[in-house]
């Protein structure tokens, strides 16, 4: 049998960055044996960029 440990990093978020669900409540899900508020990598990404300072876009039409 093999052993592995499980390690759960909670961090406090706005309730404006929380993954809701199509009625408009907060996605939850289970984790480390507790239901836990799911947040969505997207709006951490984009919490994170805001952070430091990043401004960037990608053009998307083509050059003639």
């Amino acid at each position: 049998m093999s052993e592995f440990e499980v390690r759960c990093l909670t961090q406090s978020v706005a309730p404006s960055c929380l993954n809701r669900d199509g009625t408009g409540l907060p996605k939850d899900c289970p984790s480390c044996g507790v239901c836990r508020t799911g947040v969505s990598g997207q709006s951490l990404k984009r919490a994170l960029r805001e952070r430091l300072g990043i401004h960037r876009s990608l053009e998307t039409t083509k050059e003639d």
